[in-house]
Formats: structure tokens, C-alpha cells, sequence
């Protein structure tokens, strides 16, 4: 039986590295992410889009403020991506404003600056990324990291959620627990329950293969992703060869499960697996049937873009890009081990 806490910190590395220990987000300035978005502003509409940089604020809070300071409901204001709040970020947000036109510049709130403002056509929605850029430093590490461990990391690592999906203290996760259950919970709170669910049974699954050693290695029913691409296709006995030398090309990716009501997608022993990771998680998967969410699929692995590093003795400076949804610490993960959690594994 899979412990349901392997879905939430630290787990189980791939690449046979070895972790070193060491602090993630000793500060704020130690964990610097860039969004970049898969639009251009247009110039004109109904909306204003702002690029604000922003430290140690919550996102949503954020957006309340936004909202205050231009006279619209919460409603108005939308973000692309929530961000850590104990991490210096640059993200888009966008605020409804017909006909309005406001003052950005005056705009003062403690940790945060506009540095642009334009109008759009669009409000933007979230996920309206092609990615992130981070700048990442780990300190204290207890030991150098290896040149040839970071180089590894190229061929990219498992694409677990990071354990921020699951709220403070597993929030998010006793939300949706309380869902399957037939409870309440608030609407604020709904839409993080039940993805949090969802990525607590995918990171299951994959840590599951992690540990079988088929986590990117494509097999007969499984369902494999285009990189940067949602094309999607089930992996037959004739495609089966020609899919195993593009996922070593990294053109394609294996897939895991994102449930929710439906069918898997996966056939034969790659189904029943799958399926059998589920039944040990009954309550999340219940609270995504419940909440009305469809069956989706998600790469098990994801690739960095522009990769640099600076390894120094007891500190590591990592320069990389990551596709929109996939996490900078669950790729950090495969080096060092945070000294802040107790229960990882090396």
C-alpha cells in the first residue's frame, strides 16, 4: 500500500543522484520565478493588464488589494498563475475596467510595485502561461553538488506537484476529504480541494513508477503527451518502438491520471495499475467525482529549458525554465533534500 504522505513532500527522487541537504527559500530573493505568458497585450479593451513584481505576498491577497484600489468587485481582478508567497515573483494580472482608466502609478502596497500597465483584450485567465523562468539559490548545502548529477537533470525528472497544492498543513486535502464525505466546504475553498485531490492520486501514480523505474520510459497502453503540447495518443504494439526513441528524444512524455469522472485513457497493465493507485486513495478520487471533474492526463516528466548553474561548495545557484504547471521544487527535488522537511527520503 502507497502512504498517502508520499504525496505531499519530498518525494522519491529518480535519477539515483543522491541528495545532498540544504535550505530552499532561506529568503524570499532565494527563490525568484518569472511567468511567461503565451499572449502580447493588445493595447486596447475592456481590460487593464498589469506586470507586477511582487515579495512575501499571498497572490489572491493581492488581487483583493487590486480590487480595492480600483473600485471593482473581487470578481474583476484575475491572475495567470498563483506563486509562492515566500518567493520574489513577476506575474500578470488583469482587472475589468470598461471605459475606466486608473492610475496605476499610485498605487502603493507594501512588497509589491507595477512595473507595467497595458489594456488587453481579454481578462487573463489563469494558466495563460507558456511557463516560468525561476532563479533558484540553495544554501548550507552539507556537501559540493555534483557537476555530473546537475547535468543528469537535462533530461528531466518527474513532474510531481510541489507540496504547496496541498495547502498549509494539508489544508487542501482535509477539504477534500470533507467533499467525498458529502460535507461542505467554502467556494473559495472548492476549486483548491479538488485539485489538490487530483495532484496528491498523480503523484502516487508517479512516484509508483518512479520506484518501478518506468516513469519516462513509454510501454504498451500507455497514453504519452507531445512535449509542449495537450496532443495525446495510446501507445499500440505498432507505435510501441517508434515511441520508446522519441521519449528518449524527449519529444514525448508517459502520462499519469489528473481524475476526475470518466475513462483513463491507459489500456492493459498500465490501466490496472493505474486503477489499482486510485483504490488506495478512494477518498480523493470520491471528492473529484463528486465536485464533477473530468478525467485529464499530465506528463510524468518534465524537461527544463535554459539550464545554468553556479555550484559552489555550500551553496548552488540554478537558472531554468519549467512548463506552465510543473514545479521548480519538485525539480529541485531531485538534488537536495530541504532541510525543513523532516520525512524526506535520500
Amino acid at each position: 500500500m502507497i502512504d498517502k504522505q508520499t504525496a505531499l513532500r519530498s518525494l522519491r527522487p529518480a535519477l539515483g543522484i543522491g541528495r545532498a541537504r540544504g535550505k530552499l527559500k532561506a529568503s524570499p530573493e532565494d527563490f525568484v520565478v518569472r511567468e511567461i505568458p503565451n499572449w502580447t497585450p493588445t493595447g486596447e479593451g475592456e481590460h487593464a493588464v498589469l506586470w507586477i513584481e511582487k515579495t512575501g505576498l499571498n497572490t489572491e491577497w493581492l488581487a483583493r488589494q487590486l480590487a480595492r484600489f480600483a473600485g471593482v468587485p473581487n470578481r474583476s481582478v484575475s491572475f495567470a498563475g498563483r506563486k509562492d508567497r515566500l518567493a520574489r515573483t513577476w506575474q500578470w494580472f488583469s482587472v475589468h475596467l470598461p471605459g475606466v482608466e486608473i492610475d496605476w502609478a499610485s498605487f502603493e502596497c507594501p512588497g509589491a510595485t507595477i512595473h507595467a500597465a497595458e489594456r488587453h483584450s481579454r481578462k487573463v485567465r489563469t494558466g495563460a502561461l507558456r511557463g516560468n523562468a525561476f532563479e533558484i539559490v540553495i544554501r548550507d548545502l552539507n556537501r559540493p553538488l555534483d557537476t555530473e548529477a546537475v547535468e543528469s537533470m537535462r533530461s528531466g525528472v518527474p513532474n510531481y506537484f510541489g507540496p504547496q497544492r496541498f495547502g498549509k498543513h494539508n489544508s487542501n486535502l482535509r477539504h477534500a476529504e470533507t467533499i467525498a464525505h458529502g460535507g461542505r466546504v467554502r467556494k473559495s475553498e472548492r476549486a483548491l480541494a479538488v485539485s489538490a485531490a487530483r495532484s496528491a492520486v498523480f503523484n502516487a501514480v508517479l512516484e509508483s513508477r518512479v520506484f518501478e523505474g518506468n516513469w519516462n520510459a513509454p510501454t504498451l497502453g500507455d497514453v504519452v503527451q507531445f512535449e509542449g503540447s495537450r496532443s495525446l495518443y495510446v501507445v499500440d504494439a505498432d507505435s510501441l518502438h517508434g515511441t520508446e526513441q522519441r521519449a528518449a528524444a524527449l519529444d514525448v512524455h508517459p502520462t499519469g491520471p489528473l481524475w476526475g469522472r470518466g475513462d483513463l485513457m491507459t489500456t492493459g497493465s498500465v490501466e490496472s495499475h493505474e486503477q489499482s493507485v486510485a483504490d488506495v486513495h478512494q477518498l480523493w478520487t470520491k471528492a473529484t467525482e463528486v465536485a464533477g471533474a473530468s478525467m485529464a492526463r499530465r506528463a510524468l516528466r518534465m524537461v527544463p529549458a535554459n539550464f545554468s548553474y553556479v555550484l559552489d561548495e555550500h551553496v548552488a545557484r540554478l537558472s531554468f525554465e519549467l512548463p506552465a504547471g510543473s514545479f521548480a521544487t519538485a525539480f529541485v527535488n531531485e538534488l537536495v533534500a530541504d532541510d525543513d522537511d523532516q520525512r524526506s527520503k535520500t
